[in-house]
């Protein structure tokens, strides 16, 4: 038998399939994982909510590659070929299956993904274009300070803060800032903004708004504005363990937010701030001791994705059967 679907074809749909089922089983788990996660210390739940905004994309590749992995096997000559052995379906492999059909189905899917990809591409490549040239022009309107950590002044009427940037990040700091804060004030905020310039946060907020974009909307936004907000929170702990005064920072956080500073930071969405949102919940923290890191809890997790992986690969002649078997059903 053979499929309406090429190879490629027949991948892409698996891998949305399987990414469309750990999304609907990300929305059910979510809400009750949000109290486990927020007994973490902010650092590593961050790392946690960005592993978890990948978890769609991550399920399509997984079973993909599962699907595939006994005919890879085969081409390098570390197992049997199996096909002939189930002529009742068929077959989806390596081997025996063609790039592309070039039927009607194919080309039908194809597009559409590839127009999609397109269009999403386009939009979001706009934005950050956008974002570089507002990027370009402060900087060019600003003065370098040879104060550490290195920042840029920019002259505004408007208080803000922002680390810009992802491989090289670069601190921006308003004037109105520096004219509003006490000495003491504007080290902590500098502190804070270092502490997103070393964690290159900026990178990792947009790596988390591309991955996470398979996960249903509503628990995509809570999965982005928890991480956020741990990664606001791990560098307000940086900037307390730099002032030694917790509440010094939770008080510079109020007076910035009376003082209306998240206007600016609209323009770089994916750019990290210590004049962000989620004032309440950053000062509550503040006011508590800090989290115990257990770095304990991040190799169970490491070690638990590789025993699945393990599993997944000691059965995946079960899965490359099922997803012949539930292609042919549709397709064949």
């Amino acid at each position: 038998m053979s499929l309406e679907l090429g190879l490629v074809a027949a991948s892409a749909m698996l891998f949305l399939a399987a990414a469309a089922s750990a999304s609907l089983l990300s929305s059910a788990a979510f809400p009750f994982a949000i109290s486990p996660l927020c007994r973490l210390d902010p650092a590593m739940r961050a790392n946690f909510l960005l592993a978890w905004s990948a978890l769609p994309g991550l399920a399509g590749a997984l079973v993909v590659c599962l699907t595939l992995a006994p005919s890879i096997a085969h081409g390098l000559g570390f197992g049997l070929d199996h096909c002939h052995s189930h002529g009742h379906h068929a077959h989806l492999c390596l081997v025996h299956t063609p790039l592309f059909s070039g039927r009607t189905p194919e080309r039908l899917l194809l597009g559409t993904i590839s127009v999609s990809l397109l269009a999403w591409a386009t939009v979001v490549g706009t934005r950050l274009r956008r974002q570089r040239q507002v990027l370009e022009m402060l900087l060019a309107l600003g003065s370098a300070s040879n104060v550490e950590p290195r920042h840029c002044v920019i002259r505004s009427h408007r208080p803000f803060a922002l680390t810009v940037g992802w491989l090289e990040p670069a601190i921006l700091i308003s004037s109105r800032l520096l004219d509003d804060l006490m000495p003491a004030e504007v080290s902590t905020v500098l502190a804070h903004e270092q502490a997103h310039q070393h964690r290159r946060d900026g990178l990792r907020l947009l790596a988390a708004e591309i991955i996470s974009r398979l996960h249903w909307p509503a628990t995509r936004n809570r999965i982005l504005g928890q991480l956020s907000l741990a990664i606001e929170q791990a560098c307000d702990e940086a900037a307390a363990r730099h002032s030694g005064d917790r509440l010094g920072v939770a008080a510079t956080i109020v007076k910035l937010s009376r003082l209306g500073a998240a206007e600016e930071q609209a323009a770089f969405a994916t750019s990290p701030a210590f004049t962000g949102a989620n004032t309440a919940d950053r000062v509550r923290g503040l006011l508590q001791p800090p989290l115990t890191a257990r770095p304990g809890i991040a190799i169970a997790a490491l070690l638990l994705g590789a025993l699945l992986t393990i599993a997944g690969l000691a059965t995946s002649d079960w899965w490359h059967h099922s997803a012949e078997s539930l292609l042919s059903l549709h397709l064949g």
